[in-house]
């Protein structure tokens, strides 16, 4: 299994499963995603960058749009590096900075 964790200063949540989202308060707040160890790059890629993946359910849409993460860390260097560029080059940190 990949450990994939994304800086989320955007990060919202429901109290109702999934009916209705709150913005959380700012601050420094990060997503972690375990991926299965039979997923191949491109299907770990697709599960967290897809327009109903990991990541569009964990953020919170500013003006519209879902903004990217802060930063991005993994396991996975390879993972980490198209996550990396699929969001305009964001940081890549070490899994053992956050």
């Amino acid at each position: 299994m990949s450990l994939v964790v994304l800086g989320n200063r955007h990060a919202h949540q429901s109290l109702d499963n999934g009916q209705t989202f709150e913005a959380l308060p700012k601050g420094k707040r990060a997503t972690t995603i375990e991926i299965p160890e039979d997923y191949t790059l491109a299907q770990a890629f697709l599960a967290i960058t897809d327009a109903g993946g990991v990541w569009a359910s964990h953020v919170h849409q500013v003006k519209g749009e879902t903004p990217p993460p802060a930063w991005v860390a993994s396991d996975d260097p390879a993972l980490a590096t198209l996550i990396a560029g699929h969001y305009g080059g964001i940081e890549i940190r070490d899994l053992e900075e956050n």
